[in-house]
């Protein structure tokens, strides 16, 4: 059997590592409105994302869009983890 894994997983992983970073601070946006931190229900962990109201596609499959879902859905012992690995 082959262990690779698929692409969508690859970009998945790569997307909730941006995430992570962005979240310590590891790493800076040039647009403050494009991860909007969720203050109103911490509800398990206070590092919760909220998606915007997107009009278009193009907006809608961007990176802060389409990992707000994953990233939410983490357990809390990952968000708060003190690495990335």
């Amino acid at each position: 059997m082959n262990s690779l894994t698929t692409l969508e997983q690859r970009r998945e992983r790569g997307d909730l590592i941006a995430v992570y970073r962005v979240m310590n601070g590891l790493e800076k946006l040039d647009r403050e409105d494009s991860i909007i931190w969720d203050t109103s229900d911490t509800r398990g962990y206070g590092k919760k994302l909220r998606k915007n109201n997107c009009w278009r596609n193009t907006k809608k499959f961007s990176f802060p869009q389409r990992c707000v879902e994953v990233w939410n859905g983490l357990n809390k012992r990952v968000i708060e983890a003190r690495t990335i690995n």
